[in-house]
């Protein structure tokens, strides 16, 4: 990391891996992005890299899934303004720092 991680900041971490002591989990395991267009790069290499080939906590059929996937021509459409845009509706936010969440208001959206 070139920046620590501050309390409260949101980041994105594989479920899978989350449950071992942070010395076994393999590298990958978590990330904290400064912007919101950031948390896109890092779920294209985690999907890439660490549930793919790194994490041995992610089920083989999920694995098989994704290498299914990446070798396929399909690509999903809607890219980094979509995942900007469900960032935001589920209260997240960028601070200048990194990232935070926001509880939302009755009615204004997220899970």
């Amino acid at each position: 990391r070139n920046t620590p991680v501050f309390i409260g900041q949101v980041g994105i971490r594989c479920r899978n891996c989350a449950i071992l002591p942070k010395a076994l989990r393999p590298k990958g395991s978590a990330y904290y992005s400064r912007t919101l267009e950031g948390v896109y790069q890092i779920a294209q290499n985690m999907a890439k890299t660490h549930f793919s080939e790194k994490c041995i906590q992610t089920p083989i059929v999920v694995k098989e899934k994704l290498m299914a996937l990446q070798k396929s021509n399909k690509r999903a459409s809607g890219g980094k303004q979509y995942w900007v845009d469900g960032l935001k509706v589920h209260g997240i936010y960028e601070d200048g720092k990194g990232l935070r969440f926001r509880p939302l208001q009755s009615g204004q959206g997220g899970f």
